[in-house]
């Protein structure tokens, strides 16, 4: 069900999910993880369960290697920002849990200016899970951004357990009068 959720709403669903959930996943746009992140720590604490990977999309590029700590037991992933201050991909990964990072932004930003993005493989019991974790820049233009994102989702396969997860400034409740929505 689609919606917004309060934690106590968000603890009832997860706690009946998780004994047929391999993997919990909590995202967030954290609009600046150095000036949020003791929110974010509080609003976490609300929930019953710690969540197996933690997302972020437009942690920014602050202190960024400070963060790795605020977490114990997980590890901490990032794409910086690629041209300004803002923007940026994060995850905290449970230490349990082995990884691959497949591509990132940092290393090679398919989306040039328009975005931000990290590709991991998870691997959970027998299972490798990707996730592909997005931040479209909102002053940037959806068609040049959705073109480049059905290339890249192409030449970096899904598997047959995938999640995308992200901000990408798109607002999909307007797909009856925005066209870039329709696409």
């Amino acid at each position: 069900k689609i919606g917004h959720y309060t934690p106590d709403e968000s603890n009832k669903i997860i706690n009946d999910c998780k004994p047929n959930c391999d993997l919990t996943f909590f995202h967030i746009n954290i609009r600046s993880l150095n000036a949020n992140y003791i929110k974010l720590l509080e609003l976490l604490n609300l929930y019953d369960n710690n969540f197996d990977v933690i997302l972020w999309s437009e942690l920014w590029s602050t202190n960024l290697d400070y963060f790795s700590n605020i977490f114990p037991n997980y590890n901490f992933l990032y794409s910086p920002p690629s041209s300004q201050n803002t923007g940026g991909v994060g995850l905290f990964i449970n230490t349990r849990l082995s990884y691959k990072i497949i591509s990132k932004s940092s290393d090679n930003n398919f989306f040039g200016f328009l975005a931000e993005y990290m590709v991991v493989d998870i691997f959970n019991c027998n299972t490798t899970l990707r996730i592909y974790l997005f931040y479209r820049h909102p002053s940037k233009p959806i068609n040049d951004f959705t073109d480049l994102f059905f290339k890249f989702i192409d030449s970096c396969r899904p598997l047959k357990k995938s999640f995308i997860f992200g901000d990408i400034n798109i607002d999909l409740l307007k797909y009856d009068i925005n066209s870039n929505v329709t696409h």
